[in-house]
């Protein structure tokens, strides 16, 4: 989403990376490399709200995304 919004090298994230087993499972690892220190699991529940907004956004998107790919492929382009 961030090289659709900027053009590059004028990213907000230049840099992203996976990691294996996730963020909490590297949290417990190597906390001193992570900001905030502090760590609050995904379903905590003083963020469910904002969780499902994001899944629907999430969806959302995906619905659109695959419209789009419909639409091209029906007009072969």
């Amino acid at each position: 989403m961030d090289r659709n919004v900027n053009v590059y090298p004028s990213l907000c994230f230049p840099e992203l990376y996976i990691l294996k087993d996730g963020y909490k499972e590297f949290f417990q690892e190597f906390e001193t490399f992570c900001e905030p220190r502090g760590y609050i699991q995904m379903h905590h529940k003083d963020y469910r709200e904002e969780l499902r907004s994001m899944r629907r956004k999430g969806r959302s998107v995906a619905r659109y995304r695959r419209r789009k790919e419909l639409f091209q492929t029906a007009n072969g382009h």
